[in-house]
């Protein structure tokens, strides 16, 4: 399986020290990683793309079966409308992967060359200061892709909401964070869970004592719109 990667956006980010007559330079990145997940949860999320499914004739959905005429998860087919029994706000759908627009089986010795490769590119491409993530489950499956298994790094992340997350990771010399916030206002609490939208994500550093605070979010798809549409949303409704 061949995996291939968009580098990281990189920002340098100048920080007065007011005690000095110079500022540091700070790097920081951000990078979606595609519905990444630890090496754990990878191992049950390939296991279950993996079980048989079937066509059930009553409600016209697939379901795990062991019987009739059945296929795998990685031959449905996937998408916002599809008729299977998966809650892709807990786990991945099995298209994530593909090839020539076919849905590439995952294997668990081919996902840990993944975390491999990407944690081998930050080393070498990027090796920023600071690193937001989106589209990660949690602090474990953002450790793993670091550097070192993420032994040089602080990490910020959380376990609620869907398994799409937030994570910032920075280099311990920075020092330690005063907070690590979700910012569940963005996230529409007042509307019902199916339709709420993902949260932010934010930190505060003290850098050279001065506070750095960094905040990364996950637009909805279809957020970045032309502008001859209006700025409406999944074409319906204004952003």
């Amino acid at each position: 399986m061949k995996f291939y990667f968009i580098p990281a956006l990189l920002v340098s980010v100048a920080i007065a020290n007011s005690t000095a007559a110079h500022a540091r330079d700070l790097t920081v990145a951000t990078w979606n990683l595609g519905w990444h997940l630890s090496q754990a949860e990878a191992k049950t999320w390939i296991k279950e793309c993996g079980q048989s499914f079937a066509l059930n004739q009553a409600t016209g959905i697939f379901e795990p079966s062991t019987t009739g005429q059945t296929k795998p998860g990685w031959e449905l087919r996937w998408g916002r409308n599809a008729k299977i029994k998966w809650d892709i706000a807990k786990k991945p759908p099995c298209d994530v992967f593909q090839s020539n627009f076919k849905i590439v089986p995952v294997t668990e010795s081919a996902y840990q060359k993944r975390a491999q490769q990407i944690s081998e590119f930050i080393r070498s491409n990027v090796d920023a200061d600071i690193m937001a993530f989106q589209e990660v489950s949690g602090e474990t499956a953002v450790r793993e892709v670091l550097p070192n298994s993420g032994a040089d790094y602080e990490v910020c992340s959380f376990d609620t909401f869907k398994v799409q997350r937030l994570a910032i990771a920075w280099k311990r010399s920075l020092g330690s964070s005063t907070d690590c916030v979700v910012e569940k206002s963005l996230s529409l609490p007042q509307l019902d869970p199916t339709d709420q939208v993902r949260p932010g994500l934010s930190v505060t550093l003290q850098i050279d004592g001065k506070p750095l605070r960094i905040m990364t979010v996950h637009l909805k798809s279809s957020c970045v719109s032309p502008l001859e549409d209006r700025g409406k949303l999944d074409g319906a409704g204004d952003a």
